[in-house]
């Protein structure tokens, strides 16, 4: 497994929402635009933190996401499959995740593409 990463800071309690995406602020992600990177680790507000912003790296799902599928960043940080006109973040690996539970992907939180409906 590889990734790359860049520093921050907690802007809040994390202590619950490791394998979720932050913003620059150091909280949730409320949806791709703002998307930094995912949480590596449970950390406490003020805390120092790693965001895993390139590479293969587990998230936590915002609904049912397929194999294979592109990523996007909903609410709360989730990862959700993404749709026509949304920013893409990544992919999941081979096996389908359910809502709630933790999938492998590949991301890449700098070259981000929009999904068209082509696919």
């Amino acid at each position: 497994m590889y990734n790359r990463s860049i520093p921050a800071v907690a802007g809040t309690s994390l202590l619950a929402f490791q394998h979720r995406v932050l913003n620059a602020a150091g909280t949730l992600a409320s949806g791709a635009p703002q998307a930094r990177g995912i949480l590596d680790a449970k950390v406490d507000s003020g805390e120092d933190c790693t965001l895993v912003y390139d590479g293969r790296h587990k998230y936590q799902a915002g609904g049912a996401i397929g194999a294979l599928v592109a990523l996007t960043v909903a609410a709360n940080g989730f990862v959700t499959a993404a749709t026509s006109g949304q920013q893409v973040v990544g992919i999941n690996e081979n096996s389908a995740v359910t809502s709630g539970s933790y999938g492998d992907g590949v991301f890449n939180f700098l070259s981000r593409t929009t999904v068209t409906s082509e696919g």
